[in-house]
């Protein structure tokens, strides 16, 4: 079985210039420490950092993301 990754919240509002909390999950929990790779659909209107790290035994991390502009941005995570 290969893990999934979700982000929540499905739909956060980030104003511009304001700075949010997302968190990612991995099922099934991993016994070792796993990064993530993230990726913004529109970098101009929400950024996020270029991984997160979900620690060994662990099911979720959190990340923080700063709003750009006005607009819509849906951010992915990608397993290794």
């Amino acid at each position: 079985m290969y893990p999934i990754a979700a982000i929540a919240p499905d739909a956060p509002t980030v104003p511009a210039g304001q700075p949010g909390t997302l968190a990612v999950s991995l099922t099934p929990t991993l016994t070792n420490s796993t990064t993530l790779t993230l990726i913004s659909s529109n970098p101009s209107v929400l950024l996020a950092p270029a991984s997160v790290v979900v620690p060994a035994n662990a099911s979720t991390a959190t990340f923080q993301v700063t709003g750009q502009a006005p607009g819509t941005a849906i951010v992915t995570a990608k397993l290794p």
